[in-house]
């Protein structure tokens, strides 16, 4: 599938995995280096892959910003839009062609998280409209298709192993190591 410019920008349609990952990889080479670019020569600063988690050390809220921390945060912002623009445009048609919830383009901006869930998309196959859920499901002789339960509360039950410990987690992460993140 050939990728256009016009492409990039709307978000209907469908895009495979491999064009998806490699428009990824490129559009964040492009932002984290117009970003270092910006920040080291006109604002005089440093700029790393961790200042988008903590881009102004020792704010603890946005109030308490001086006016150069403002005018820098509100530049790099500007310079985001487009790419914020294209990535969420192009992770939806990834999910309309995995047959995914398109609800899931709120992960885009979730930290951490969309890292893990642009490896995601960017691994798993199209699915094709024809096929239905019932042909595609195998045996059942994978563990974790043996595992989960087939009753809903069961399964519900079963996936709070998986939950509770995750939330847990990004919480712990969230208030202990980026307080200064939002």
């Amino acid at each position: 599938m050939k990728i256009t410019w016009a492409d990039l920008w709307r978000s209907s349609g469908t895009i495979d995995r491999g064009p998806y990952a490699l428009v990824g990889l490129i559009g964040f080479a492009l932002k984290h280096n117009l970003d270092r670019l910006v920040a080291t020569f006109v604002f005089h600063r440093p700029w790393g892959l961790f200042n988008y988690w903590v881009p102004v050390r020792d704010v603890a809220r946005i109030t308490a910003l001086r006016n150069g921390d403002t005018v820098f945060l509100a530049t790099m912002v500007v310079l985001s839009l487009p790419f914020v623009w294209v990535g969420v445009s192009l992770t939806s048609k990834r999910l309309r062609s995995a047959r995914l919830p398109s609800a899931l383009v709120l992960l885009f901006f979730a930290p951490f998280l969309n890292l893990l869930f642009f490896l995601f998309l960017s691994l798993i196959p199209a699915r094709d409209s024809d096929v239905t859920p019932q042909e595609t499901a195998g045996p059942k002789n994978n563990f974790l298709a043996r595992a989960v339960p087939e009753s809903a509360l069961g399964s519900a039950a079963f996936s709070l192993l998986f939950t509770v410990p995750c939330g847990l987690g990004l919480a712990l992460l969230g208030g202990q190591v980026l307080r200064n993140y939002g």
